[in-house]
């Protein structure tokens, strides 16, 4: 019920709390500490060895799966969206600027007609 580095801390009236809570939110109360949940919830720490240890021996929860798939998501949208930019700006650029020579460039007149 308790991870085996807080075993000293934990006294038989917690354990016991714990026990009675877990029968009450049996979805709430898991069976060892989510550490990514509590860097996510704004620790002032960061535990990427424990972090490491429990991706090891419990894997991610479908919470954990859901929140990675949206972030890789969003990553790739961003990557896409700032791609896109890039190729705007040089399409404008090209479009209002010659190369006389490697290194040297001329803004394009435009003759009013």
């Amino acid at each position: 019920m308790h991870d085996p580095d807080s075993k000293s801390y934990v006294t038989p009236d917690l354990l016991d709390t714990m026990r009675q809570l877990k029968k009450q939110f049996p979805d709430k109360i898991g069976e060892y500490v989510d550490w990514m949940k509590v860097e996510a919830l704004g620790s002032v720490g960061k535990y990427p060895k424990d972090i490491a240890t429990q991706k090891a021996k419990h894997g991610l929860t479908p919470e954990q799966k859901a929140a990675l798939a949206k972030a890789e998501a969003e990553a790739l949208a961003a990557q896409k969206a700032k791609e896109e930019a890039e190729t705007k700006k040089k399409a404008e650029h090209f479009a209002n600027w010659f190369e006389v020579m490697p290194g040297v460039e001329v803004k394009k007149a435009k003759r009013a007609a």
